[in-house]
């Protein structure tokens, strides 16, 4: 289980100790000969129960932090496999978020117990790559005051993430070299004004998780009317 505030995580496993029935810990390797960990203390139980894994004596369950540190580590590295882009803070609040858990935080369980399956394909999921947009009207000059645009816009992401899927994308314009100002919005295209001069036209596309790509000028559409 675990607690923590931001990109804190606080981490425990219960086993021995507990007060509830349920696995003595977690599974994972030990030495063959017999450690301190072991040994039981005056009153209590041994933190460490052996057991045999295929005939391997070489196992045991062990509760408390190093033995849930290694195991919630684990999950964040699958996590950041799947979405490199996630950042320590937006890890943690999946973790908590996913966990499995009668409700929300509780003073047994924290936030709840660690659920990898939920983690990793929550984190497939979080979109942090800007869609793009590419127009489908050739530059050149024109005579009418207003002029059928097209464009389209993506949003692709490579596997293992999933986009969340284009939203709308947004018409720039510029005259005669001054400033980029919003004049349309449309998934597919629109028709628009074309002032006298020299008039540059910008896409930039964004998606329902909010990412938008910046303003790319150097790839303008220029179109003149004289």
């Amino acid at each position: 289980s675990f607690a923590g505030s931001g990109s804190q995580v606080s981490l425990a496993a219960y086993g021995t100790y507990a007060d509830r029935g349920g696995p003595p810990g977690i599974l994972g390797a030990f030495p063959a000969a017999t450690v301190a960990n072991e040994q039981a203390r005056p009153g209590d139980e041994a933190p460490a129960t052996r057991t045999t894994v295929r005939g391997d004596g070489r196992y045991a369950y062990q509760a408390g932090t190093s033995m849930a540190t290694p195991m919630v580590a684990g999950v964040a590295a699958l996590m950041r496999g799947a979405n490199p882009a996630l950042g320590s803070t937006a890890i943690a609040r999946i973790l908590k978020a996913t966990a499995r858990r009668g409700g929300g935080w509780t003073s047994a369980l924290g936030w709840g117990v660690v659920d990898a399956r939920a983690a990793v394909d929550t984190a497939r999921r979080v979109d942090l790559r800007a869609p793009s947009a590419t127009f489908g009207t050739t530059p050149g000059d024109v005579r009418t005051p207003t002029v059928e645009l097209s464009w389209r816009g993506t949003d692709r992401s490579p596997a293992p993430l999933v986009p969340s899927g284009l939203r709308t994308v947004e018409l720039w314009r510029s005259v005669d070299g001054g400033r980029f100002a919003l004049v349309e919005r449309g998934r597919r295209g629109a028709t628009v004004e074309v002032p006298r001069g020299t008039v540059r036209y910008v896409l930039r596309a964004v998606d329902r998780a909010g990412n938008r790509a910046r303003l790319a000028t150097k790839r303008a559409l220029v179109l003149t009317r004289r």
